[in-house]
C-alpha cells in the first residue's frame, strides 16, 4: 500500500478516489475471511452485497473529487493532472490563463510576461552572444519562448522534473498558444529527471545557465538552491558563461533572497 499510493493510485486515480479504493480493502479481507472461515458464514452474502455498491461509492468520488476541486479556485477549471510529483491545475476566465501546482500559484497569463523577460533577458544580453542555455525547471515553455526569440541560440537544454508538466505545455490548446509552442521548436532538447542529479550528466558547456525553480520551501527544493548545486551549475558554464535564478522576492520573502545571496557569496 505504501508503495502504491504514490507510485500508482494517486497519479492514475486522484486523491479522493485513491482514499475510497483504500476504504474498499478492509472491506474486501472481511469479505475473503467470511468465505473462508465457517464461523463466519452468515456474513457472506451481506458483504457480498455490500461490495459492488462500495466499488460503485469509489467511482463516483472521481467527479466529487473534481467538483470539489473546483470549489477551491476563483476561475473555472480547464484543466487538471494528477502526476507521480505533484497535482497541475489550469483555470481560465476573460482570457486569463493560470497554473497552480498542488494549490500554489505559478503564474497568471495577463503578467506572466514581466518575470519570464526579467529571468531571460538580461542575462542573454550581458553576454552578447548566446549559443547553448541551459534552463532549469520552466517545464511549462514560457521561459523557453523568451529564450528562443534570441536568434542567435542554436541549442536550449530545458530540464524538467515533471513529464507531465511537460506534456500538458505540448498538449493543452490555451497552455500551448500562450508558450507559443517553444517545446516544439527543434533547438529544445528536453531532459525530464532530478536536475540536482541529471545537471552532472551533461556535459555540454553553456553560455548561459537559468535556474527557474520554485521558491526553497520544502527540503526537495532547498537543495536545488545549495552551494554544491550551484558549484555543479558553475562547472557547465562555458568560458564567460553566466549563471542566472529566481531568488523569490524582498517585499515578501526577503530571508529567502537574502539565503540565496549569501549561497552565491561562498562560491566566489
Amino acid at each position: 500500500g505504501s508503495l502504491l499510493f504514490p507510485l500508482l493510485l494517486l497519479p492514475v486515480f486522484g486523491l479522493l478516489p485513491t482514499a475510497g479504493l483504500l476504504a474498499l480493502v478492509p472491506l474486501i479481507s472481511s469479505a475473503v475471511l467470511c468465505w473462508v472461515f465457517p464461523s463466519c458464514r452468515r456474513w457472506r452474502w451481506p458483504l457480498s452485497g455490500a461490495l459492488p455498491l462500495a466499488a460503485l461509492a469509489a467511482w463516483a468520488l472521481v467527479p466529487l473529487g473534481n467538483r470539489i476541486e473546483d470549489g477551491l479556485y476563483d476561475d473555472p477549471v480547464v484543466g487538471r493532472v494528477q502526476s507521480r510529483h505533484q497535482r497541475i491545475v489550469l483555470t481560465s476566465r476573460r482570457g486569463d490563463l493560470r497554473l497552480f501546482l498542488d494549490g500554489n500559484l505559478q503564474f497568471s497569463s495577463l503578467d506572466e510576461y514581466r518575470y519570464h523577460e526579467a529571468l531571460v533577458h538580461p542575462s542573454l544580453a550581458l553576454h552578447g552572444q548566446p549559443e547553448r542555455v541551459l534552463l532549469l525547471g520552466a517545464g511549462d515553455g514560457l521561459a523557453a519562448r523568451e529564450i528562443l526569440r534570441w536568434p542567435g541560440v542554436r541549442r536550449l537544454d530545458l530540464v524538467e522534473l515533471d513529464p507531465q508538466l511537460l506534456q500538458l505545455a505540448r498538449a493543452h490548446p490555451f497552455l500551448r498558444r500562450l508558450n507559443q509552442a517553444s517545446l516544439e521548436d527543434p533547438r529544445v532538447q528536453t531532459h525530464v529527471g532530478d536536475a540536482f542529479e541529471l545537471v552532472r550528466r551533461l556535459k555540454t558547456p553553456y553560455d548561459v545557465v537559468i535556474a527557474d525553480f520554485p521558491d526553497p520551501d520544502s527540503p526537495a527544493l532547498a537543495r536545488l538552491y545549495s552551494v554544491t548545486f550551484y558549484g555543479r551549475l558553475l562547472d557547465r558554464l562555458a568560458p564567460g558563461g553566466l549563471l542566472v535564478t529566481q531568488a523569490s522576492t524582498p517585499f515578501f520573502t526577503p530571508k529567502v533572497m537574502a539565503s540565496i545571496q549569501a549561497t552565491m557569496a561562498e562560491l566566489n
